[in-house]
């Protein structure tokens, strides 16, 4: 719940999720790179899939996000902050939700920042 909290505030992919965005977006920068010693070292490691460690990084990354090798290898994937954020936001349960605004809500409590007024909707003034 604390790490959904921690997110969900921040507005912030967790850091797995990071780390996965940044090696797709370092693996398409290789693809697509001008020095031919660089993108043939990484296609020749997503062609040696699990023997190479950018090969293994490539195939984690299209089982856990789904999408197909030419997807990647051809630059057609857009690789944005906000594609990853939905990605995670689908994965946070209901519970998690709940959870985290209850938890926002004792945040307000304690930092007294909830201010009642004639209707029946409290309103705060604290900012994550």
């Amino acid at each position: 719940m604390l790490h959904t909290f921690y997110h969900c505030c921040q507005n912030n992919l967790p850091v797995y999720d990071e780390t996965c965005k940044r090696s797709a977006r370092f693996t398409a920068a290789c693809l697509c790179s001008d020095n031919n010693l660089v993108k043939s070292v990484v296609n020749y490691g997503i062609l040696a899939r699990c023997h190479s460690v950018v090969g293994r990084n490539v195939m984690f990354l299209t089982r856990r996000y789904a999408w197909s090798l030419d997807q990647l290898v051809s630059g057609q994937l857009l690789l944005r902050n906000a594609d990853f954020m939905v990605r995670y936001l689908s994965t946070v349960t209901s519970d998690d939700t709940r959870s985290t605004h209850f938890a926002m809500e004792l945040l307000y409590l304690r930092e007294h920042s909830w201010k009642f007024s004639n209707s029946s909707r409290p309103t705060n003034s604290m900012s994550f």
